[in-house]
């Protein structure tokens, strides 16, 4: 077990080298636990995708030379507030599990932690084997994800998704409409700057490649541009589908 501060896996204007102290700490950890996000901050994407795939860490003690390492660990955040995601891509997301804690324990059942490790100590065997229980069913069959949290991790990834929220708010889908990829990355870049979602999709290329992820044709019309199918934009005079 291995603790690290949130900050570290949160996106920020610079780079700390703190964080390589905090990357040092979670070497040999089996999981690591931040403490609470806060609301409102985005994620750093890139070092989460780092820190749970299968390639080496780069960290380094202070005052020490740096090293790498093979990850062994489980990361683990929680809190009232879910951080922000902008990516859309499947690398980001298969590594997300939102796990719900919808209980709220009333103030006449609190109890002080105290007394609460003291039923625990008494109960400490059947806790381990109840842990043993579910290693064996892991084993067994992997990681089975109960409904409760895919139905969340679904919700918070729809939550996450601005394009989707561009197209609905600003879009019509039509398969008898086109629209101009260049046209509609303008679009999105106004929308984007109106509802500070800017980020998420930075080129016309990113916008078309996640288009054709979702459905979407974008073929080549005259003069070589490129045009979305099925698409348009709302309140105007889309472009009627000529082939």
């Amino acid at each position: 077990y291995q603790g690290i501060q949130i900050e570290t896996l949160l996106a920020k204007s610079f780079q700390s080298s703190s964080e390589h102290y905090e990357l040092a700490r979670v070497k040999g950890a089996r999981i690591v636990v931040s403490d609470e996000v806060p609301e409102g901050r985005k994620l750093n994407e890139s070092l989460v995708k780092n820190l749970t795939g299968g390639d080496q860490i780069h960290a380094r003690n202070p005052y020490e030379k740096p090293f790498s390492f093979d990850p062994t660990h489980t990361l683990w955040m929680y809190g009232n507030h879910k951080p922000v995601i902008t990516g859309m891509d499947h690398g980001i997301w298969r590594r997300i599990y939102l796990v719900p804690f919808t209980v709220t324990i009333s103030e006449e059942k609190k109890r002080p932690q105290e007394e609460l490790w003291e039923v625990f100590r008494g109960e400490i065997s059947g806790v381990l084997n109840w842990a043993l229980e579910g290693w064996r069913d892991f084993r067994e069959n992997g990681l089975v994800v109960p409904e409760a949290v895919k139905n969340a991790t679904l919700e918070y990834k729809s939550e996450s998704d601005t394009l989707e929220a561009f197209i609905n708010e600003k879009c019509i889908e039509n398969p008898e409409i086109k629209i101009h990829t260049t046209k509609l990355f303008q679009l999105f870049k106004d929308w984007a700057k109106e509802n500070n979602e800017s980020g998420q999709i930075r080129s016309n290329r990113a916008l078309i490649g996640l288009l054709r992820e979702r459905g979407f044709q974008v073929l080549p019309g005259s003069q070589n541009k490129h045009f979305v199918h099925g698409l348009g934009a709302e309140a105007e005079e889309a472009e009627t589908w000529v082939n």
